[in-house]
């Protein structure tokens, strides 16, 4: 048998890991985004049983607060 064809040959059972994996990685990926879209309506909800609003990023915010208690943020986890 050709040196190529020794390297690339593949048992029976080796297409099951070229179908599978994928499955597993996509499925897992899925769950991840619907186990974040029911978090994100939870806090949704929250939010609006107390009359607030829900803004998942709001980049005016980022560095209005120094000081303690924020200092940890400067110096590092």
């Amino acid at each position: 048998m050709p040196a190529f064809r020794r390297l690339f040959r593949l048992s029976a059972t080796h297409w099951i890991w070229y179908v599978f994996s994928p499955i597993v990685v996509i499925g897992g990926a899925y769950l991840y985004y619907r186990r974040y879209q029911r978090h994100r309506a939870a806090i949704r909800s929250f939010a609006a049983e107390r009359g607030w609003s829900y803004t998942e990023r709001e980049p005016d915010l980022v560095g209005r607060c120094y000081g303690r208690p924020f200092e940890w943020v400067t110096r590092g986890r």
